[in-house]
């Protein structure tokens, strides 16, 4: 994080000081007092300081400052500080710290443009994406077919449920398993029916079909359509569109806001031009719009949007790459151009779901990482997997308003990378294990499958397992390796980013379990999300997240002497609020040669525990097996119901490492045999020849 934005903290930490020192007078209003130049001139001379140091006196201005009432002028000095306060919160990887300050820098700079009139977009384009990289809480969600929170808009071709996917079709007779394809057509240099031999092969395949109308002289091309030179052009081809027998995205004039030139209100015009002739010339055809995931500093994606009436899917143009032109890049330009370790899908896309996932659906209409970079030949592989791996993995995960992504897989000689999944080996099977495990896909548009929501949302009826994904901000944490717990043990290790991770049902306790996640990241740094696991009758189970009211008590290692009958046992024991807890089995495998011996298992139909007394106990090879390093432990309430002798009972029950433990006078109860302390030789003794005596 050293590096981040070196460039334009040199920059503004210069020009800030130098044109603060010169304002010894009143302007607007507002004199700048004299105690501030003491602390202007302390800023200076300790930029060259230590991280600490510079954070300690640019804090001295802005707390200075902020004790001001509002103006321009004060605007002027606290604005940059927010932001070099955010930078440098940055380097010392104080995340909380720095996005305060750039939140403060953002608010602040929007107030300089609407009350005092400054132009500053290019301070709030970079603020906000400074805020969108400062998102660094780690996120859960759980894979479920369950309506309630499901995104779904009503739009024209919208799936209720699941996410498409493909490639751009070719002059092939490849088939791939996948449920969607692009064909790309030039505006006014051809017909979309020039193209029917690769419409038919994919539409005898069942699969959507993205359609990309590009307009070749970008606003030259806006300008024939405004003036309806081109309306018996568009609807021939919109009549045409309407004979198939397919699900169609049309994609209008896509990557507007990152023409060579281009005006919002001439875009608009020409893409509803379009958009009314298709309601009436080929109602069944969706209609997109789509834009660059980067582009004009000028406007917003706002700026272009034509309006809901005319749009029912958003498309995007998202390309992960390492470079933008050239090696070397710094900081600055890698944040603007969403390359290296900027190029987190999940961190980009952001602006545009938050914009338009509220109302309409969204798809990537193409998107790749390129694998190698031409202008010096250098290998990319390892990065293209990993890229590959978030875009298709985490995207669909973390915005389920996500219901389609398109692999470029095309190899043009005049871009600077090879985007041709085909051409490397590892980057396709990396395609293939995501887009072939993840059950959100979609390997056919009729499949019937599901989405990802957040995990604390989660309430669903299990089949086989429960599936989980977690997601951590990459341009933080470039290396997190994930470790799922549940009740204690350890369900898996994941050394990737997203960590996706099943869980079998049969894990899964009835009433209630805990659900730990830890992420260690650089440094060793351990961050930790805990969940509360519920699984009711008929196997419906819900998640809720921890919360500081539900910390659950200690159990602590117990090194209580046992004998039985006279002869010492050891168990693994623990004290829990006071009282001792023991294993179910152990105790019924210590007693198994007894008078009071007693069965365990688990009746599958019923889902309860069954004991039976005077019956004799099975070993399972779990049995009074004792930790070599006994450690404190979380037990977790366990609900799950008792059976003895065919009649329910209802004990205090914990589960600890999978394994029900419960108080040891309660089993002395329920099987009826003689406990008692012997404060002297300070050991618990049970008779089996005795009977059960209340305390």
């Amino acid at each position: 994080m050293k590096r981040i934005l070196g460039l334009f903290i040199s920059f503004t930490i210069v020009m800030g000081s130098l044109s603060l020192l010169s304002l010894s007078y009143a302007d607007g209003g507002f004199t700048h007092p004299p105690e501030a130049f003491k602390l202007f001139k302390v800023e200076q001379c300790k930029s060259s300081s230590s991280v600490d140091e510079y954070i300690g006196a640019v804090n001295d201005v802005v707390k200075l400052y902020e004790s001001f009432s509002m103006c321009s002028d004060v605007s002027s000095v606290l604005a940059p500080r927010y932001k070099r306060l955010a930078l440098k919160y940055m380097e010392k990887k104080e995340y909380k710290n720095a996005y305060e300050c750039i939140k403060k820098h953002r608010d602040l700079t929007e107030k300089r443009m609407k009350n005092y009139g400054f132009s500053e977009m290019d301070n709030l384009i970079d603020a906000d994406k400074l805020i969108n990289v400062l998102d660094y809480e780690p996120k859960l969600y759980a894979f479920t077919k369950n309506s309630k929170h499901r995104p779904c808009y009503g739009a024209l071709g919208e799936m209720a449920e699941g996410v498409f996917f493909g490639r751009p079709s070719k002059m092939t007779k490849d088939i791939y398993d996948d449920s969607a394809c692009l064909v790309y057509v030039e505006f006014g240099e051809n017909d979309i029916s020039d193209f029917e031999y690769l419409i038919n092969q994919r539409q005898n395949e069942a699969k959507i079909l993205e359609l990309a109308w590009n307009f070749p002289e970008e606003m030259k091309t806006c300008d024939k359509i405004i003036e309806g030179c081109s309306d018996g052009y568009i609807i021939d081809n919109l009549k045409y569109l309407n004979t198939l027998k397919m699900p169609i995205i049309l994609r209008i004039g896509a990557e507007q806001n990152a023409w060579t030139t281009t005006d919002p209100e001439k875009f608009k015009a020409a893409y509803i031009r379009i958009a009314n002739a298709a309601r009436t010339h080929a109602p069944k055809v969706a209609l997109a719009f789509s834009v660059n995931y980067i582009g004009s500093r000028d406007y917003t994606y706002r700026d272009f949007y034509p309006g809901d009436r005319y749009v029912d899917w958003v498309g995007v143009s998202l390309y992960l790459n390492k470079f933008f032109s050239k090696e070397n890049e710094s900081d600055l330009e890698m944040m603007c151009h969403g390359v290296g370790k900027y190029a987190d899908p999940v961190i980009l896309m952001k602006p545009i779901v938050e914009e338009f996932g509220s109302h309409k659906p969204i798809f990537i209409a193409e998107s790749a990482s390129g694998y190698k970079f031409r202008p010096t030949g250098r290998d990319l592989t390892d990065f293209s997997v990993s890229k590959t791996e978030q875009l298709f993995a985490a995207l669909p995960m973390v915005y389920p308003q996500i219901k389609g992504i398109i692999h470029f897989d095309t190899d043009v000689k005049a871009s600077r990378y090879n985007y041709k999944i085909s051409g490397n080996q590892r980057v396709e099977e990396k395609y293939d294990e995501i887009t072939g495990s993840l059950p959100v896909y979609k390997k056919n548009i009729m499949d019937a499958t599901g989405y990802y929501t957040k995990l604390e949302k989660y309430s669903d009826k299990l089949d086989d397992k429960l599936y989980l994904g977690s997601y951590l901000n990459s341009v933080l944490y470039p290396n997190v390796t994930a470790s799922y717990y549940l009740n204690g043990v350890l369900v898996n290790t994941v050394r990737s980013n997203p960590a996706v991770v099943s869980i079998d049902k049969d894990r899964i306790n009835l009433a209630e379990n805990e659900l730990r996640v830890v992420f260690t990241v650089e440094g060793g740094k351990r961050i930790e999300k805990k969940y509360r696991v519920f699984r009711g009758n008929g196997d419906v189970v819900s998640v809720r997240a921890y919360k500081s009211s539900d910390a659950a008590v200690s159990a602590i290692p117990s090194r209580q002497k046992v004998m039985i009958d006279g002869k010492p046992v050891s168990f693994e024991a623990y004290n829990i609020g006071g009282n001792n807890f023991f294993k179910l089995r152990d105790v019924a495998c210590a007693l198994m040669s007894s008078d009071k011996k007693f069965s365990v298992n688990w009746n599958s139909e019923k889902k309860l525990i069954a004991i039976h007394r005077e019956s004799d106990y099975v070993k399972n090879g779990s049995e009074l097996i004792i930790p070599k390093k006994m450690e404190k432990q979380r037990p977790v309430s366990n609900s799950a119901k008792l059976e003895l002798n065919g009649r329910e009972i209802s004990v205090s029950m914990y589960n600890i490492k999978g394994n029900n433990f419960v108080k040891l006078r309660n089993i002395g109860q329920l099987i009826d045999f003689g406990i008692d302390y012997n404060s002297k030789k300070k050991v618990i003794e049970i008779e089996t020849g005795d009977d059960y005596q209340p305390e």
